[in-house]
């Protein structure tokens, strides 16, 4: 349960389980998951902030706009998005 917990997939803990019933330590093996693991985890952060920034971009955008000159809202159709590979070089 500790493995399942520490975001290790059930895949992940059959290759620790199958190294040790080799008599192998799996340790080193464990490191690199979670390396691997640790990345993505970085990565997803660094496109949670970006998209946080320009969250916040667009609010402060809507808050100093007075009109709503879109056929739904002007705020939104005006806005345009950065990219994704765009937005992680800023952050």
């Amino acid at each position: 349960m500790k493995a399942k917990a520490s975001g290790l997939t059930l895949a992940g803990i059959g290759e620790i389980l199958a190294l040790r019933r080799e008599g192998r330590e799996p340790c080193a093996h464990v490191r690199v998951m979670l390396d691997r693991k640790l990345a993505v985890v970085e990565a997803q952060l660094r496109t949670l902030a970006a998209f946080r920034d320009e969250l916040r971009t667009l609010r402060d955008v809507a808050a100093a706009s007075t009109a709503c000159d879109g056929a739904v809202c002007g705020i939104i159709e005006h806005h345009a998005p950065q990219r994704r590979d765009e937005a992680e070089a800023t952050v």
